[in-house]
């Protein structure tokens, strides 16, 4: 027994060792993470990137990023890449025909082009709400006040530079 103990030590000590008692720390909900990003629609199409500017600076938790983007950054390390899709759902969602409608043309000052892709915002007690003018009838005006982004799918390529959290502070 007391030749089996001390080997039986140096296994344990050893697999905690490679089993990540010393690991790095992981992204967890709360912590303050600083990342660098490429964001582009589903067909490619670039949208947005902080590459040529200051990383992204943001919390988990506190609503400034898709929930789901915050759960795919979950258990990320520092130094670590990671290509997230996020379908329409877990984005600004599916296009909604309930948000198209028809205004009469009389609605517009005759000042006001009509034209196709133009966007202007419509007054309403709960603010002003962004619309598109998706088609010209002859006494009408279809217009789409859902998000642009409504409907995509968003792809965001992450590569996470520093985590802060309350008892610790890393950066690559």
């Amino acid at each position: 027994m007391r030749q089996i103990l001390p080997g039986f030590i140096v296994i344990l000590v050893a697999t905690a060792i490679f089993f990540g008692c010393t690991s790095e720390p992981q992204i967890k909900a709360g912590d303050t993470v600083k990342l660098k990003y490429t964001a582009r629609d589903g067909d490619g199409s670039y949208l947005d990137s902080s590459l040529a500017n200051e990383p992204l600076e943001l919390t988990l938790g506190q609503g400034q990023i898709f929930p789901s983007l915050e759960n795919k950054l979950i258990g990320l390390k520092i130094g670590d890449t990671a290509n997230i899709i996020l379908p329409p759902e877990s984005a600004f969602g599916p296009v909604r025909p309930d948000l198209m409608g028809r205004l009469p043309k009389g609605n517009f000052p005759d000042t006001f082009a009509l034209e196709i892709g133009r966007s202007f915002s419509i007054n309403t007690p709960n603010g002003p709400l962004f619309a598109v003018i998706k088609g010209i009838e002859e006494d009408s005006v279809l217009v789409d006040v859902n998000h642009p982004m409504a409907g995509k799918t968003l792809i965001y390529d992450v590569k996470v530079l520093e985590i802060m959290s309350s008892d610790t502070a890393k950066s690559e």
